[in-house]
């Protein structure tokens, strides 16, 4: 059964629409360094390698974008990086964010502690190498002695 018509139900919600969960650059800041520092001290185990004592290797853990958007309290990152429309200071942050992300996934790639060919491929730097088949410059036609 439909709501009936001029309903005002929607009176009834303790928060109608959707806030935003950060409310100052300051604030969003302090949360993505809480996250940059939080990946840092939880290394992710990679349990197909173990050291000479027999424990699990531990990996740095890659920063991402959703990573950050979640511990923020968002869904996605587009959620979050739509607050680059509440000011230039909100703007600046979102791409030093960004920036910072890409770093890490960048030199981590390089040294050789995240697998390479994954992160090149997120981070856009995969060449893309084209296979096509040139046009038979060349065609001979067979024809039977009958012709």
């Amino acid at each position: 059964m439909a709501a009936p018509k001029g309903n005002q139900y929607w009176k009834l919600a303790k928060n109608p629409g959707k806030s935003s969960k950060i409310k100052s650059p300051e604030e969003l800041r302090q949360k993505a360094n809480a996250y940059f520092e939080w990946c840092a001290s939880n290394p992710v185990q990679n349990r197909s390698k173990t050291n000479k004592q027999g424990s699990y290797l531990e990996i740095t853990r890659p920063f991402t974008k959703i990573g950050v958007a979640l511990y923020c309290g968002y869904c996605s990152w587009e959620s979050l990086s739509n607050l680059k429309n509440q000011g230039e200071d909100f703007e600046h942050l979102i791409k030093q964010i960004e920036s910072i992300i890409y770093d890490q996934k960048y030199t981590y790639a390089a040294v050789g502690v995240f697998q390479q060919n994954i992160i090149a491929r997120e981070l856009g730097l995969m060449e893309k190498a084209e296979n096509q088949r040139e046009p038979d410059i060349y065609q001979i036609n067979i024809t039977g002695i009958d012709d």
